[in-house]
């Protein structure tokens, strides 16, 4: 009895532990996101109007090179713009759950190694501001992991909007792997990408289903009332 009390209190610290983390870390993005935004990008743009007034200074022949560190310093100003709006979570309050989940499907499928399909059925509905932040960074980890752990090609992301809740699925045609050792693992060391998203569905009062076979994918399901 004192053994069973003893890993349920522990397990109730690491959940909590998590929770904080979590927290701390939502601050931390939000806090790189303004940095980036307000002075690491506009260093870049000063770049390139530096190099746009050289290369009409300058000879022919250094043409070429001008517009290649251009098209550099462009790609690197995308990139850290990009990188701004998944890491501040205003971007998602400002610009709405779909639109900003729309983006971010696009970004990953830019990389090259996944085709997603996102679709959602039944009429859309609103969500509070934390819940859409935290459905985001839900996603952000799944197709993360999904990217990282499960060499798939291709990903299922639909938004079932029903009348009293919102079931998100998101399905991939990888390796699969064994959900009860992950999740062991997960509470033993108190913290995954796994353990963050399990935090990340109850902060937001909802319920999880994990589905996965070797070589067969991994379905999760989870589902959010309104």
């Amino acid at each position: 009895y004192y053994n069973k009390k003893q890993i349920t209190l522990q397990n109730t610290y690491n959940k909590e532990v998590i929770k904080a983390q979590l927290e701390i870390q939502e601050s931390t993005f939000i806090h790189i996101s303004q940095e980036l935004h307000d002075n690491i990008a506009p260093l870049i743009v000063l770049c390139r109007l530096r190099l746009a007034s050289y290369l009409m200074a300058s000879h022919s022949q250094n043409e070429s090179n001008i517009n290649e560190a251009d098209k550099i310093l462009e790609r690197c100003l995308e990139e850290i713009r990009s990188f701004s709006r998944n890491l501040n979570s205003n971007y998602v309050n400002e610009n709405g759950l779909w639109n900003s989940v729309n983006l971010f499907v696009q970004q990953i499928e830019n990389i090259g190694k996944l085709s997603i399909t996102l679709s959602y059925e039944g009429d859309e509905k609103s969500l509070n501001p934390k819940t859409e932040i935290m459905l985001f960074r839900i996603i952000q980890e799944s197709l993360n992991n999904v990217l990282k752990h499960s060499c798939a090609d291709k990903v299922i992301l639909l938004f079932n909007f029903k009348q009293n809740e919102l079931e998100l699925n998101i399905e991939d045609n990888g390796i699969g792997f064994d959900v009860t050792a992950a999740l062991n693992s997960s509470y033993k060391n108190g913290s995954s990408g796994l353990q963050n998203i399990i935090t990340r569905v109850k902060m937001i009062n909802g319920r999880y289903y994990i589905n996965s076979n070797i070589n067969k994918g991994t379905l999760l399901c989870i589902t959010i009332p309104f």
